[in-house]
């Protein structure tokens, strides 16, 4: 009892196993799982094999080689799921990327947007609170914006509010913080 005991136990960690492991091991692990329980039966004399007939030596041939068959399935449908799962998580990380940005920065200058300007600008004012060092600030705003969409259309009126943020961007200091907060206003917090 022991022993069949000891060869179904092997045959769960196999099928267990083909979940994970690469092919090369799975066979690898099949083999030594069949080798120990051949050894397991010879050993202990426990173990019966219905081989008394060639009817009896094919079926018990023919189960074998079906647990087999259902380990090799195990291993296949895990390594599918492997395969989408880890896809699954690419395209996750993408999109969390992707949503970290969206909330900090504005899509189209790609500057930092309203919200993160303002946070900035209230940290800087608990910071000067704190320290007693000041700071200044500069709101920036496009004159006339209206009426270069209205003559030029959107796609312009976007070129230059990108070409704007770049231009800000290059003129800052490494510290400074510009930020898109209306249509055509930009924030500058100075520390």
């Amino acid at each position: 009892a022991f022993t069949a005991l000891m060869v179904l136990t092997t045959f769960a960690i196999v099928a267990t196993a083909a979940m994970r492991v690469p092919t090369g091991w799975l066979a690898l692990l099949f083999g030594l799982a069949a080798m120990s329980s051949c050894v397991s039966v010879a050993v202990q004399d426990e173990v019966r094999l219905p081989l008394d007939s060639t009817a009896q030596s094919a079926l018990t041939v023919a189960f074998l080689l079906w647990t087999l068959a259902n380990v090799a399935g195990v291993h296949v449908a895990g390594a599918g799921m492997r395969s989408d799962l880890d896809e699954s998580h690419r395209r996750l990380a993408s999109a969390l990327e992707r949503l970290e940005a969206l909330a900090d920065r504005d899509e189209l200058t790609g500057v930092a947007n309203r919200r993160r300007v303002l946070a900035a600008l209230a940290a800087e004012r608990d910071r000067a609170d704190r320290t007693g060092i000041g700071f200044s600030i500069a709101i920036l705003h496009i004159d006339h914006f209206d009426l270069i969409n209205a003559r030029f259309g959107p796609p312009i009126g976007d070129t230059i509010l990108q070409s704007f943020a770049t231009l800000l961007e290059g003129a800052l200091r490494r510290h400074d913080i510009v930020g898109r907060v209306g249509i055509e206003e930009f924030l500058l917090v100075l520390p």
